[in-house]
C-alpha cells in the first residue's frame, strides 16, 4: 500500500467536508426556509387586533410555560386576566414579536413586565421605584373610580367597598399587634 503526502490527505478530508455541507443545505432548504413557525393563536386575526389597539400579552409561568393572550391596552395599561389586575404598559415594556406584533412579557410572579431596557434607565434606586408605583396606585384607583361611574355608584356597591375596607384594617390590626 502507496503512502500519500499529507497534502493529498488534507484535500481528501476538505473534499468531503464541502460535500457534507452541500448536502446539509440542500436538506435544510427541503424542509423550510423558517426555523420557528409563529403559533396559530397569535397568527389568526392579528392584523385586526392591531388596529382595536391590542398587544400581545407573554405571560411567563414559574415553571417556563409562555401563554399568549391578546389583550386591549388603554392609558398605557393592560388588564392580565389571570393575575386579576392591571399592568403597566409603557413605551419601555413594549416588544416587537418577530417584527409584526406588538408583545409585551409579563412574568407572573411580579408586577413590573420584563424590559430589555431596564439597566439603560439608571432607575436603580428605591426611591424611584417608590413613585413608579404611587403612579401606577393612583392611575389604577383612576381607572376603577371611572368603572364605577360608568356602572353607577349603587347602595351594594358602597356596602361591599365599606365590607372589604373594615376587613383590610382589620386584619392590618391584626398583623402589626393592635388590639381591636
Amino acid at each position: 500500500m502507496a503512502k500519500k503526502p499529507m497534502i493529498e490527505k488534507i484535500d481528501i478530508l476538505f473534499d468531503d467536508f464541502e460535500k457534507k455541507q452541500k448536502e446539509e443545505e440542500k436538506i435544510l432548504t427541503k424542509k423550510s426556509g423558517r426555523f420557528f413557525k409563529t403559533p396559530v393563536k397569535i397568527k389568526a386575526g392579528a392584523k385586526k387586533k392591531i388596529k382595536q389597539n391590542k398587544i400581545l400579552l407573554l405571560k411567563v409561568s414559574p415553571l417556563g410555560n409562555i401563554m399568549p393572550e391578546w389583550v386591549k391596552l388603554a392609558d398605557n395599561m393592560v388588564w392580565n386576566k389571570d393575575a386579576g389586575a392591571y399592568q403597566v404598559a409603557h413605551a419601555k415594556y413594549i416588544l416587537q414579536f418577530m417584527g409584526k406584533y406588538p408583545c409585551m412579557i409579563v412574568p407572573e410572579w411580579s408586577m413590573k413586565p420584563f424590559s430589555p431596557r431596564k439597566n439603560m434607565d439608571d432607575q436603580t434606586s428605591e426611591e424611584q421605584e417608590m413613585i413608579f408605583m404611587q403612579k401606577f396606585i393612583i392611575k389604577v384607583a383612576k381607572m376603577e373610580a371611572l368603572d364605577l361611574k360608568k356602572k353607577g355608584l349603587g347602595g351594594k356597591n358602597v356596602i361591599w367597598i365599606g365590607l372589604i375596607v373594615i376587613v383590610a384594617l382589620y386584619m392590618l390590626m391584626k398583623a402589626f399587634g393592635l388590639e381591636v
